[in-house]
């Protein structure tokens, strides 16, 4: 899922990280009797998907390194990270970054959220045979356009918009809907109009749509737009993020438009929060559920203590369950040779995670999992509910 935000202090963490260095369990390499699960890392550290690969990466970091303090994999196989190059946010250097990994013999990659540099550079995995999950990317073309040894470790953007599809129907009963779409990139271009797909099959109708560009701060034309329907919208679907989603919330509430926003995962973040009064009522998807006594809470409690500037980024337990999934894997192939393990994912199904089922099989390498909702309230986002579609009630992608 690609987004604008240029969050640059998320990647300080990373910036005395030279090539090639090794994480958990890398102490013992050489010395232990354990085989061990070889897996690189090649993300962003610095650019705009650093505000999202980070967090991955440590929530990554942190679920290895508690698999390796509990005997390792099925007490047989100990995890050994490996941290590629800087991927900065560019997709010709996440191809770099991904040779250069593969020359270190791994068993499986971790590759960034960007879209566009996990296919380019999941083509060569590819062409190697190389097990490799995305981080928070969302595309769901990105399995497709890459091939069999891809994978996806966050919900896809046809299960967020169709998910929210459903929530707006059935738990807000609204009956209209406005777009704001951006074809600058995949994620804020298809998100709204897979929701638009379900909400209009279930009985809901779209009564306009408008475009912006990235970093635009003019939303005037699309103020004027909206005002000028013949009766506000029930509710107004957007997948913009940050700059522009402050941007537009704002400059509709000044204008009078009173219309419920429904955003997407890629709001799930502090400076959304922290909007005040404005912010009030927005709808948002996320993989967290901060509800204290969670297995998500509980979690998350343990990895602020070692990542305490990434706690309420959501990109964190997505790494975290992505580590899990591929232990889950290997203990079901009894092996660390991609190709078993590949198959064990294929054929994995309603795997209990910390947020809820998620199954492979039968979903072309792309997670069936629980989207949940949140509600922005007093600056915080408040738990409302998760809904996990049926497989009719999902777009395709």
């Amino acid at each position: 899922m690609k987004k604008a935000v240029l969050v640059l202090f998320v990647a300080v963490v990373f910036l005395t990280v030279s090539t090639g260095l090794v994480f958990a369990g890398s102490e013992k390499e050489g010395a232990g009797t354990k085989e061990q699960f070889v897996v690189g890392m090649a993300h962003s550290h610095t650019g705009w998907a650093a505000a999202f690969d980070v967090a991955f990466t440590c929530g990554f970091k942190y679920a290895a390194e508690e698999i390796n303090e509990q005997g390792g994999i099925a007490g047989k196989y100990e995890v050994k990270l490996i941290t590629g190059r800087d991927c900065a946010s560019i997709a010709a250097e996440a191809v770099k970054s991904v040779d250069a990994l593969l020359e270190k013999d791994v068993d499986m990659l971790a590759i960034g959220c960007d879209s566009s540099g996990a296919i380019a550079a999941g083509r060569h995995g590819q062409e190697q045979g190389i097990l490799m999950i995305t981080s928070t990317g969302s595309q769901p073309m990105t399995t497709i356009r890459v091939g069999d040894w891809m994978y996806q470790s966050n919900f896809t953007d046809n299960l967020m918009g169709s998910a929210l599809a459903l929530y707006a129907l059935d738990d807000l009963g609204v009956d209209t809907a406005f777009l704001l779409i951006s074809p600058d990139d995949a994620y804020t271009e298809m998100l709204p109009k897979y929701f638009a797909e379900i909400f209009e099959r279930k009985g809901g109708k779209i009564v306009g749509s408008a475009t912006y560009n990235f970093e635009q701060v003019d939303f005037g034309s699309v103020v004027t737009q909206i005002k000028q329907l013949p009766e506000e919208p029930d509710v107004i679907m957007t997948a913009a993020f940050e700059p522009d989603f402050p941007a537009f919330l704002r400059q509709i509430r000044a204008a009078g438009i009173q219309s419920r926003v429904l955003g997407a995962d890629a709001i799930d973040t502090p400076t959304v929060y922290s909007l005040g009064p404005v912010a009030e009522g927005v709808i948002v998807l996320s993989n967290r559920i901060p509800v204290p006594g969670s297995d998500y809470d509980k979690i998350i409690q343990g990895f602020a203590e070692e990542y305490p500037e990434h706690v309420d980024n959501a990109g964190a337990i997505v790494g975290y369950i992505a580590m899990y999934l591929m232990a889950a894997a290997v203990e079901n192939a009894d092996s660390t040779e991609p190709e078993k393990v590949r198959a064990a994912l294929d054929n994995l199904d309603n795997w209990e995670g910390p947020t809820g089922p998620i199954t492979y099989k039968g979903w072309n390498r792309q997670p069936l999992m629980p989207v949940h909702v949140l509600e922005v309230k007093d600056g915080t986002g408040v738990y409302i509910k998760t809904i996990l579609p049926d497989k009719a009630d999902i777009a395709e992608p």
